[in-house]
């Protein structure tokens, strides 16, 4: 998938968004991938597949965190999973 397709996507917020505006949405796209990105930053995100979504947010239901790098912290490192 790419940035192309993702920018057409249904982008959905958490209901736990807070009132800043800083949230985390997420779009189910055609391929079965998932994108993720942060409502700050809509024109970077992050396309996972299936099995990493599913994997993803069982680890969050477990109560682990997951620090993510900020899109320019990431694009600067050559991170390639960031679209």
């Amino acid at each position: 998938m790419d940035e192309f397709h993702a920018a057409k996507a249904t982008w959905q917020r958490s209901r736990y968004c807070g009132a800043t505006g800083a949230c985390v949405e997420v779009a189910m796209l055609d391929d079965s991938t998932v994108a993720m990105r942060s409502s700050n930053q809509p024109d970077h995100c992050l396309i996972l597949s299936r099995a990493e979504w599913i994997s993803f947010v069982r680890g969050i239901r477990d109560g682990h965190s997951f620090a993510m790098l900020s899109m320019n912290e990431a694009e600067s490192s050559g991170d390639n999973a960031i679209a």
